[in-house]
């Protein structure tokens, strides 16, 4: 894997499922203070997006990972994927 690929927010929002819950809006200001819970995801709308994630950037991502990322800032949890996703170029 590019060391220099990162998820962006735009991305991660095109990843989210989009049965049930609204979709965040990329172009808003606010989208990114948010957290996906607070669009009205949960855990198995969490682990269907890691699951993406795992299998579009080659990388294990930590299963607690998936409670930490519902409560978040969609800003924040696109940092903390990053994390993982640079991890194994270090």
């Amino acid at each position: 894997m590019d060391p220099h690929v990162r998820l962006n927010e735009k991305d991660l929002i095109a990843m989210l499922p989009s049965d049930g819950a609204p979709v965040p809006s990329d172009g808003s200001a606010t989208t990114g203070d948010r957290s996906l819970a607070d669009f009205g995801y949960d855990s198995i709308a969490m682990a269907d997006l890691m699951s993406q994630i795992e299998l579009r950037y080659k990388v294990k991502l930590p299963d607690p990972l998936l409670g930490e990322l519902l409560h978040v800032s969609i800003t924040r949890a696109t940092e903390m994927i990053n994390q993982h996703i640079a991890a194994p170029a270090r």
